[in-house]
């Protein structure tokens, strides 16, 4: 059992790797595709793709391997393509909304700067003094002036009213305190200063995170499959070398243990003419490798055999 929990472990790391394919496979189709429709089959063909990435190089021994890698290559391609303009799409949408939000910041810190350079030309005392000193005033020099100062008297307030609803949005979108002087929001990173380099890492990152997905993920799935025919395949491996040094000590040993350790002269003789017989016929070949394969001894012994059947 405990041999098998890697295996384990390994599938289901594949399927969550899978997974997480496939659902950037159906994110980058809807990204990529204008109408529900190619949407639809954009993402279909992707799943597919995906799929054959992570399995394909499971099946090395059933599909021929100039057939199976140049499929798989094309798969691989497709599936890093698509994963790589996801990842890169959704860094630029990020991007420009933070830029967006950068431009809002900016004008609204203009605009705050307008309304005080404004605030600091009128002159007008507070709208309610006004007011009151005109109700009590019948001069019409006099009421005309304070007509004229309630007039500012308002437009003052109603800039203060702008003032306020403009610091307070500076403030929540940029995090700066509204009250404090002299720090504006910084833009320079986000808009302008590094969008080269920026887009550059941005599209590099993305590619990278796409090859690793699907890399991964068959790789996983290899080792999540193949572990059993590995272990057949070694199997055998180990055990030829074995079973051929032990049919080869059995080949050498056989003979010597099969025959008497002293060989009498008669049974030399009849060993001679059986011998003789068996050349006549065309049993064995009168040779030194014939007469040992033939008699089953060693090659100093069937070399000397040899030499008694030319003696005779």
């Amino acid at each position: 059992m405990r041999k098998h929990i890697p295996r384990i472990a390994a599938g289901l790391a594949s399927v969550l790797v899978t997974g997480l394919a496939i659902a950037l496979a159906w994110a980058s189709a809807q990204q990529r595709a204008s109408s529900q429709h190619d949407q639809y089959l954009m993402a279909a063909v992707g799943v597919v793709i995906v799929v054959a990435v992570h399995m394909l190089p499971s099946l090395r021994r059933r599909v021929h391997q100039f057939v199976l890698w140049p499929v798989w290559l094309l798969c691989f391609c497709l599936a890093g393509y698509g994963h790589a303009s996801w990842f890169y799409l959704s860094a630029e949408t990020a991007a420009e909304a933070r830029e967006a939000g950068s431009a809002v910041v900016v004008a609204a810190a203009r605009e705050r700067a307008a309304i005080e350079q404004a605030l600091g030309t009128i002159k007008a005392r507070p709208v309610a003094q006004v007011a009151r000193q005109l109700s009590l005033t019948t001069d019409p020099d006099r009421r005309a002036a304070l007509a004229d100062e309630l007039a500012e008297a308002r437009r003052a307030a109603g800039l203060r009213d702008r003032l306020v609803s403009v610091s307070g949005y500076t403030s929540v979108t940029s995090g700066v305190h509204p009250s404090t002087p002299g720090v504006q929001p910084n833009t320079g990173a986000s808009t302008g200063a590094s969008t080269g380099a920026s887009t550059g890492v941005t599209f590099v990152m993305s590619v990278a995170a796409a090859l690793l997905i699907e890399v991964l993920g068959a790789l996983l799935w290899f080792v999540a499959l193949a572990g059993d025919d590995d272990e057949k395949d070694r199997a055998p491996a180990r055990a030829e070398p074995v079973q051929h040094v032990v049919q080869q000590m059995v080949n050498v040993l056989a003979p010597i243990m099969s025959r008497p350790a002293q060989v009498s002269a008669v049974e030399e003789v009849d060993d001679l003419a059986e011998l003789r017989a068996a050349v006549a016929r065309g049993e064995c070949k009168p040779s030194v490798r014939g007469i040992r394969e033939y008699m089953c001894v060693g090659s100093a012994r069937a070399a000397q055999i040899r030499q008694q059947l030319i003696d005779h």
